[in-house]
């Protein structure tokens, strides 16, 4: 049995030799005994491994779960892992294997602690590149088998009320990774953002790749671009491998996209989201740096 702890941060890897180990040392220098660092490997083929086993030389508190690759297993599925094998009563996710983390992880924490006593202890508290929610949270609503399995569970969590999102300034940076991967990753995620959208998306394929190449939105024209390349592989697994009977009627995805859009417009600030609920919080042990990454005020 793993050494019981109060929070997990749980993170998932796959072939990321170039950056895991200055992602994993950048969290372990600030945390302390009440956290455990989780990596749970879907099947690397590089050094990933290799070089998170020299680490847990150095760090007691660094566990890893290697899995056997399964190309039917996608990162959502991964995520249950970790959250199904952490330890902590508290599980912190995406945290990513391909990102430096600043000194601020226990200030989050503190943070999520004063919005729990606030808003109860059923949500999932949303930040940027990371995600907090009590480890039975996770448990009674787990990320389904998708690529991207963060959107569908924020999306899920919303229309329930239990996802607060916290604006602040973004505590983490990308590492510098080979043109060769960002060019794979970004083809391989629009590929699969493509996919999974089609699955609940009611006006069919071509009115989606319309909107997606010629519509009014804040895409770039390279990703347009990409999209109008991509569009004949979607349109295979569309005709072919999609279930068309989990299609999302067309006035619940109305509402559903509408709301989620307002929410994702209408940032809120810990000032903000204490100030809605009349209560008065002392951050008289933030200090000022602090207090600026997460505009409190």
């Amino acid at each position: 049995m793993p050494e019981s702890f109060k929070y997990t941060i749980a993170m998932v890897n796959l072939n990321m030799e170039n950056t895991i180990q200055q992602s994993i040392l950048s969290i372990y220098n600030q945390i302390d005994e009440n956290f455990e660092i989780l990596v749970v490997d879907g099947g690397s083929s590089d050094k990933s491994v290799e070089k998170i086993k020299n680490l847990q030389f150095f760090l007691k508190n660094l566990r890893l779960i290697e899995l056997k690759r399964d190309k039917r297993r996608l990162l959502g599925h991964d995520r249950n892992i970790s959250i199904n094998e952490s330890s902590g009563e508290y599980v912190l996710l995406h945290l990513d294997c391909d990102d430096i983390y600043t000194p601020f992880i226990k200030t989050w924490v503190k943070i999520y602690h004063i919005i729990e006593k606030v808003y109860g202890p059923d949500n999932l508290i949303m930040g940027k590149h990371i995600n907090m929610a009590k480890r039975k949270t996770f448990i009674d609503n787990p990320y389904k088998n998708l690529q991207m399995e963060d959107r569908e569970l924020w999306i899920r969590l919303h229309k329930e009320n239990r996802l607060i999102e916290i604006d602040h300034v973004d505590i983490a940076y990308r590492l510098e990774k080979p043109k060769s991967r960002i060019y794979y990753e970004t083809i391989y995620r629009t590929f699969r953002f493509c996919i999974q959208d089609l699955q609940v998306y009611p006006y069919g394929f071509f009115k989606y790749f319309l909107n997606k190449v010629f519509g009014k939105n804040n895409f770039t024209i390279r990703v347009r671009i990409l999209n109008l390349v991509l569009m004949p592989f979607v349109l295979f697994v569309y005709l072919f491998k999609i279930d068309k009977n989990n299609v999302t009627n067309e006035a619940d995805f109305i509402k559903t996209t509408e709301s989620w859009v307002r929410f994702k417009e209408n940032k809120t600030t810990v000032t903000e989201l204490l100030k809605a609920k009349k209560f008065s919080c002392d951050f008289s042990d933030f200090n000022e740096i602090e207090k600026k990454i997460f505009k409190i005020t």
